[in-house]
């Protein structure tokens, strides 16, 4: 959807899908704290509100004693003031957090333009489209400079 003119000009309902270079695929969209991640053997769906997967049976696959496990937290708030108390690593830290918002501003460009973008996570640029990696940044007021 492209931004109404007036009062405000944000982007207010999208539906944006997209391929990490691994080849799993993701849906962003509005309304909620939806992710759907799409693999080769079904899909998983995370929110706040807990994971549902299609099958139902993905999400009640044992993993193995060496699988890579995510730390749980049920409320991020606390775990934060914890790993402050504790020195030990948050369950969202800095670069989730800006790898999630990332996904926001990339696929507020792609609608703004009307076109897919080609993200290089590791050099966090955009290929190929010089008018959207303008779009990445704006300019500083004086006398604030980089």
């Amino acid at each position: 959807m492209i931004p109404t003119k007036g009062l405000f000009n944000t982007v207010t309902t999208w539906d944006i899908r997209g391929k990490y270079a691994s080849g799993v695929e993701f849906i962003f969209k509005h309304g909620g704290d939806l992710t759907i991640f799409t693999g080769t053997k079904g899909s998983i769906s995370v929110s706040r509100g807990g994971l549902k997967s299609d099958p139902e049976s993905l999400i009640k696959t044992r993993l193995g004693p060496d699988a890579k496990r995510l730390t749980a937290s049920g409320h991020h708030g606390q775990n934060f003031i914890d790993a402050v108390k504790t020195r030990a690593k948050p369950v969202s830290d800095i670069d989730d957090a800006v790898r999630s918002d990332t996904i926001s501003h990339l696929a507020d460009i792609a609608i703004r333009t009307g076109r897919k973008i080609k993200w290089d996570w590791q050099k966090e640029v955009i290929l190929g489209d010089d008018q959207a990696s303008r779009m990445l940044r704006r300019a500083l007021r004086a006398p604030w400079r980089l």
